[in-house]
């Protein structure tokens, strides 16, 4: 019958379109991922990265700062949330603010690994420490503990040999290493901060152009920067994603 032989033609033209329809969209959703593995990899490099020199980690850290704030603009909440996207650019934020510092006062130390939540790792655990067997305190207790124990810091402070440190750091995860299982440079004196920045933001902008899912104009560092956008205000004269001002405390009754 003809009428059957078209039939099954036309079925099999709508079935190869279908399959290249689904063949676009999954091309599409790799080159997606693809871009969501250079993000991972940042994570990855500032996690385990031991062996990374202060220059690299901080070149690392300005690719992930700039990859967020391309994605961030132009999908704002449906990437990340607007608090995830002000604290993850505070934390690429920070170490550029140590190593300035320990430059402008001539400190030959710096161990990016200590610049996070170390300390207050070691807080939390003398704080579980003080309550012994009580493990669980409520704000009033852990007010208490709080101001024993930031004596007890400031003691060890002024007496770091009586400090013996945290216990059992031994991994690949910066948070179970310490300074002397720590391989990587740790001077930050010749850290040129300027160049780390622009060496980072050159690597987001070749992952994010790789594939085409974002033009040169959203790269454009130097020319978004002349419109007052920052990483951590993206949007200029719209704040800080995450951040409310202008908020008041209501007066105690």
């Amino acid at each position: 019958d003809p009428s059957e032989g078209v039939k099954q033609a036309d079925l099999a033209d709508a079935r190869r379109q279908e399959e290249g329809d689904a063949g676009r969209v999954w091309g599409e959703k790799i080159k997606e991922a693809h871009l969501l593995g250079h993000v991972a990899g940042c994570y990855l490099a500032l996690l385990t990265g031991k062996k990374l020199s202060i220059s690299e980690h901080l070149t690392n850290l300005s690719k992930l700062g700039h990859l967020y704030f391309v994605m961030y603009r132009r999908n704002k909440k449906k990437f990340v949330p607007h608090q995830h996207y002000h604290n993850t650019q505070t934390m690429v934020r920070s170490p550029f603010y140590s190593v300035a510092a320990c430059k402008k006062f001539e400190i030959d130390e710096y161990y990016i690994f200590q610049d996070s939540s170390d300390r207050l790792e070691q807080l939390f655990g003398r704080v579980r420490m003080a309550q012994r067997s009580n493990r669980n305190f409520d704000a009033v207790g852990l007010a208490d503990r709080l101001v024993g124990l930031a004596a007890v810091q400031e003691f060890l402070d002024e007496n770091p040999r009586l400090d013996q440190g945290s216990r059992k750091l031994s991994g690949l995860a910066k948070d179970h290493i310490n300074p002397k299982s720590w391989p990587g440079d740790y001077d930050p004196t010749n850290v040129d901060l300027q160049l780390c920045w622009k060496k980072g933001a050159q690597l987001a902008a070749t992952a994010l152009t790789e594939f085409g899912l974002f033009d040169a104009n959203e790269v454009n560092f130097a020319a978004i920067a002349a419109t007052g956008a920052t990483l951590l205000s993206p949007f200029p004269g719209q704040g800080r994603p995450g951040v409310k001002v202008g908020l008041r405390a209501r007066a105690a009754q």
